[in-house]
């Protein structure tokens, strides 16, 4: 019995860690855990320049690696290391697409990583609004297109500096119809898409012609 236990003793310490009960021989490894799953039910939320990346809590986890690309396909960063189940990215370029993937880690090592999620940024403040007369009673605008924008918004004013919204349009052109004659306008324009709405352009103007 004597003997049988100095055996285990000798095979415990050569293993570096196994619990020995009087009585006993078995032996089972300590220390040992297991690898995480990846994170699922991953989703990205942008609000202006933000973007805030949630996942579903993984049992076993110790905590995640938040990985981000502006490719689907191309390789990904980590930026982050995390305990919780979310996290918000700030400063990001304007109408940008960012793709996030996340794993789960603990004392065992790193999961794989989860599938993507992406979202787009606001846009940025378009560029060369002109404004130039058309008729009596019309205005013609255009401007240059904006990288992620889903439409735009032209405002006017008498004054140059109390706005109204006018139109909202998908295109980067609009002429401004039923003005009154021989009348100053001045426009400005944003681009807008579902993280929110860009400042506005510099202002440009127009008198309609008089009859």
């Amino acid at each position: 019995m004597k003997k049988a236990f100095m055996v285990s003793l000798v095979i415990c310490l050569i293993l570096s860690g196994c619990r020995l009960d009087s009585g006993s021989s078995g032996i089972g490894p300590v220390g040992i855990g297991i690898i995480p799953d990846f994170p699922t039910d991953v989703s990205a939320t942008a609000k202006d320049t933000y973007i805030t990346v949630s996942w579903s809590l993984v049992p076993g986890a110790d905590g995640y690696y938040v990985y981000r690309s502006t490719s689907e396909a191309e390789s990904y960063n980590r930026v982050e290391t995390t305990p919780s189940t979310s996290y918000t990215t700030s400063s990001l370029s304007q109408g940008t697409r960012y793709y996030f993937k996340v794993s789960a880690w603990n004392s065992a090592g790193e999961s794989p990583q989860s599938s993507s999620a992406s979202a787009i940024t606001s846009p940025s403040t378009p560029s060369g609004l002109t404004a130039t007369a058309a008729s009596s009673t019309s205005i013609k605008l255009t401007w240059n297109s904006v990288s992620g924008a889903t439409g735009y918004r032209v405002y006017r004013s008498t004054n140059d500096y109390s706005y109204s919204l006018v139109r909202t349009t998908s295109t980067r052109s609009f002429t401004n119809n039923g003005l009154s004659e021989d009348t100053t306008y001045y426009y400005r324009v944003s681009a807008y898409n579902s993280a929110g709405e860009s400042s506005l352009s510099y202002s440009d103007w127009a008198t309609t012609f008089a009859k």
